[in-house]
Order: structure tokens, then C-alpha cells, then sequence
């Protein structure tokens, strides 16, 4: 039921090695993030760019629009 003497070194080492721990993982989460970031705002420009993509190949030409209108009927 004691504790030997011999078993404190190791819990005390096993407890600086979490607390360690947890600064890296602190340390690496904005990184993460920043990553998270970049990736989201890639993905918003590609939609960006798609729409306005899609909006000049479909856009039609004001002065156009009644002779392509007539040309299809």
C-alpha cells in the first residue's frame, strides 16, 4: 500500500512530459489555424473566380441581347 521511494522521479518526469506536451500543442494550433485560414480563403477566391467565370460566358451584350433573342426563335 506505500509508495516506494523509487516511483516519485517517474511520476514527477511523467508530469513535466505532459505539461511539455501541452506547450507543444499550443505552440503548433496557430499554425494549424493559419493553415485553416489560407485554405478557406483559397476556396473563396476559386468561387470568386467560377462566378465570374460562368457570369462572361453567359453575359450577353446589351446591343445583342434582342438580335440573340430573335436569332433563337
Amino acid at each position: 500500500m506505500n509508495q516506494s521511494p523509487e516511483l516519485t522521479p517517474d511520476t514527477t518526469s511523467a508530469i513535466g512530459a505532459e505539461a511539455s506536451n501541452h506547450v507543444h500543442v499550443i505552440v503548433i494550433a496557430p499554425i494549424l489555424l493559419f493553415g485553416y485560414y489560407i485554405a478557406l480563403f483559397g476556396a473563396l477566391i476559386a468561387v470568386i473566380g467560377e462566378a465570374s467565370l460562368l457570369t462572361r460566358l453567359t453575359w450577353r451584350n446589351g446591343s445583342d441581347a434582342a438580335a440573340n433573342d430573335s436569332a433563337a426563335d
